[in-house]
């Protein structure tokens, strides 16, 4: 749709039904964000409407998938980088990454469930070198992951 052949008026109407749709957005987005925060599942009702609900909107999946893989990132960063002696954070970051891992497959596996439509699935992947750094520590014995949670 050519912007430049509307009224005034049917403009206005756009930027409206566009503005509606943000503030409906906003309670998901809160929702993911929440869960990014704090990696635990506690209704799955309430996980699934969301993932439903994200499904319509490109912006909420890609924030929440963006923010995923940054907190992931930044773990499994933290968790090659921790004294070796210090079993305490060793087993605190090897929960939290678990926890996220655990997030992922699960929503993935919602979308899935719930039929949507993988059109960019490569934008969704866990990125490589976060695969690999999980890889990597699963392999020294840190990470009980199961490796078919990263290969959805």
């Amino acid at each position: 749709m050519n912007i430049d052949y509307l009224s005034e008026s049917e403009i206005k109407n756009m930027e409206a039904q566009v503005a509606e749709k943000r503030k409906a957005d906003i309670p998901y987005k809160e929702y993911f964000s929440n869960l990014i925060n704090n990696p635990s599942i506690t209704d799955e009702n309430e996980f699934e409407a969301a993932t439903i609900k994200s499904m319509q909107s490109n912006g909420i999946i890609n924030k929440f998938i963006e923010e995923l893989f940054d907190k992931l990132g930044e773990k499994t960063f933290e968790l090659k980088n921790v004294d070796k002696n210090d079993k305490t954070t060793i087993e605190s970051i090897k929960r939290e990454i678990e926890s996220y891992v655990q997030v992922y497959v699960k929503y993935m596996y919602m979308l899935k469930k719930n039929e949507w439509e993988f059109h960019n699935l490569h934008a969704m992947e866990m990125p490589e070198y976060i695969r690999e750094n999980i890889w990597q520590l699963q392999k020294n014995w840190i990470l009980n992951l199961k490796c078919q949670y990263l290969q959805i």
